[in-house]
């Protein structure tokens, strides 16, 4: 083997290594982003936010009563087995979990519909 083809084998086998540490800094940048928690923007169209802070305080105020109201109704059937208290507790309870839901997120329901509610 020639100087000269030794010179270029050499050449030829940094270029390798070379490109594979590239595409190995790739892959882990790659992964560093794929693991990177994402921040919430309002790209949803669905999920925009569609009311003001009071909307938002109602929203959670109510909610978190309808949640303490259900949970009241859902402990009197535990200790008293009326079966209607089971199914308005759960009712209530759902409810006011999907209220605080919305006045966290900043999104009502019935306005994503196209309805105007005054709050």
């Amino acid at each position: 083997m020639s100087a000269r083809a030794a010179c270029i084998s050499v050449q030829a086998l940094k270029s390798d290594s070379e490109a594979a540490t590239r595409s190995d800094a790739n892959d882990e940048t790659l992964e560093r982003t794929k693991r990177r928690p994402r921040t919430h923007t309002n790209e949803d169209p669905l999920m925009q936010c569609n009311i003001n802070a009071k909307g938002k305080a109602v929203r959670l105020l109510i909610g978190t009563a309808s949640l303490v109201a259900g949970l009241a109704l859902l402990g009197w059937w535990w200790t008293q087995g009326a079966e209607w208290a089971l199914y308005t507790g759960l009712g209530a309870t759902a409810g006011g979990a999907f209220g605080i839901f919305e006045g966290a997120a900043g999104w009502c329901a019935v306005r994503a519909m196209g309805f105007k509610t005054p709050i």
